[in-house]
């Protein structure tokens, strides 16, 4: 479930990060009650998981290389 803003977190400082209203929150809820989908994930996450999946080899040895070095 991603952040939804509501009042309660209006204080903090996550008004910048991406989320939910608190109606797109319930539409959400809605829609998981009534479909009943396997997973319920934001249009972007299939792009990112995609992404993820390619750079993590490239990322890793990177990561690694520097690793050794320190």
């Amino acid at each position: 479930m991603p952040l939804v803003h509501t009042r309660m977190s209006a204080p903090t400082d996550f008004g910048n990060m991406p989320g939910l209203t608190v109606e797109e929150a319930a539409g959400l809820i809605s829609h998981a009650i009534v479909a009943k989908p396997v997973e319920i994930s934001p249009w972007w996450s299939g792009p990112v998981q995609a992404w993820s999946d390619l750079t993590r080899g490239p990322a890793q040895r990177l990561m690694s290389r520097s690793y050794r070095r320190a």
